[in-house]
């Protein structure tokens, strides 16, 4: 079972961690059921973002077309255009918070950049717990 961007908040607790989804809901799991949690980087953009690049293409192109610039502008600013869409996509970066069980569920969260660091401290903190949980199941 595959639960996409439905976590708001994910804390540490006692014997495990607590999920809290944006409909209100609140779900506590136990170190026993967790099997991994990490964060996961996606370098390609999703297709919203390349067809919001395509409409400002078009919009800018049309721009040009109903002012009758001339050829060779038109041929340097879509050759601009297109050369930052490309150092865009290739810095793009995306990131995903994932919450795997053993039961088979998969929890995933994007994380935006500036808090990717709050989210870091939270999986080391899981991590952390869960082997200790683990050090004292043995």
């Amino acid at each position: 079972m595959l639960i996409n961007d439905k976590l708001q908040k994910v804390e540490l607790g006692e014997a495990g961690i607590a999920l809290q989804f944006k409909s209100g809901e609140h779900e506590n799991i136990s170190f026993s059921e967790l099997h991994k949690i990490y964060l996961d980087v996606k370098k390609s953009p999703p297709s919203g973002e390349l067809f919001l690049l395509f409409l400002v293409l078009t919009g800018f192109s049309s721009v040009v077309i109903y002012f009758e610039i001339e050829l060779e502008i038109l041929f340097l600013g879509a050759l601009f255009v297109m050369f930052l869409a490309v150092i865009t996509l290739l810095n793009y970066r995306r990131y995903l918070l994932t919450i795997t069980l053993f039961s088979g569920a998969v929890y995933r969260q994007r994380i935006p950049k500036p808090i990717k660091q709050d989210a870091l401290d939270i999986i080391y903190a899981v991590r952390k717990e869960l082997y200790l949980y683990k050090i004292k199941a043995n």
